[in-house]
């Protein structure tokens, strides 16, 4: 799709990004009724890609993951730069809390450069992702008390062990039985997916976890980011061992067990609020 006329769709920079790459975008709705947020990208990015062969992909697995997954409504060429377009899912919250939880040992595929690759793996040796298959790259929360976000960046808590970032999630859902019994379900049903699910790898892929400070009963999780997510038969080319990476890894056969692993921990800390 193309952008459509001046007037017909107000766009503007999304205020609350907590984590990522790239500068997103949000619209308001074009008429169907949702909010949109656009991402941009390469019109070959493999991200894009994913999100085409995705979409289309009428296994039994993808439609077990498709509710988790935000909407897809196709790309949009803004300004001469391509852009994909999903649903927005802080739309109509007045106050976004936002955590950003990467999931899995591994995030870095073949193609990758040298030195991004090192760079991931020293990541994950100094984060819990190496250790439990999780880790905090953003926080965005809407204090009661002072009446202010208070908001924590990837770089100050990439080094956190386990009992930080476990004690960052349960302030995240304010210590609240029933906000994290919310975030919970969701959680444990991706797990029993991924206990099973032997076509996919989801490289990189995070959790998003969503919540309206003002009116927490408006709340969501939903995986994203999926520039290094491929079907396994399509992409073994993207798969690579390294003596220089000790995190385990099933490779070209087996379940995900990083991303397994990273939703077993998020549970387990869930189920101890």
């Amino acid at each position: 799709m193309d952008a459509p006329p001046g007037g017909q769709l107000h766009i503007e920079l999304l205020p609350d990004q907590v984590a990522g790459h790239g500068t997103l975008l949000t619209a308001s709705d074009d008429g169907d009724g949702i909010c949109k947020i656009m991402k941009p990208v390469e019109p070959r990015s493999s991200e894009l890609q994913f999100y085409k062969r995705f979409s289309n992909d009428i296994s039994e697995t993808a439609a077990k993951l498709r509710p988790f997954f935000p909407r897809y409504f196709g790309v949009m060429l803004i300004d001469m730069e391509s852009h994909i377009v999903m649903e927005n899912l802080i739309a109509g919250m007045n106050k976004p809390c936002i955590m950003d939880i990467k999931l899995g040992y591994r995030q870095y595929t073949a193609k990758m450069k040298e030195s991004k690759i090192k760079s991931c793996i020293n990541k994950a040796t100094i984060s819990t992702s190496g250790s439990h298959g999780m880790r905090i790259c953003g926080m965005k929360l809407w204090n009661v008390e002072t009446q202010e976000f208070e908001q924590k960046q990837k770089t100050e808590i990439l080094a956190d062990g386990f009992e930080q970032v476990s004690s960052n999630i349960c302030r995240f859902v304010r210590n609240s039985k029933e906000l994290a019994e919310k975030f919970d379900e969701p959680v444990a049903a991706l797990l029993d997916i991924f206990k099973h699910q032997t076509e996919f790898r989801f490289y990189s892929s995070s959790l998003l976890l969503v919540y309206d400070g003002e009116d927490p009963s408006k709340h969501d999780a939903r995986m994203i980011d999926f520039a290094h997510s491929f079907r396994l038969e399509e992409g073994k080319e993207l798969l690579c061992e390294r003596e220089d990476d000790p995190f385990e890894d099933n490779g070209a056969c087996g379940i995900d067990i990083g991303v397994k692993s990273g939703l077993e921990n998020l549970h387990a800390i869930f189920q101890g609020v």
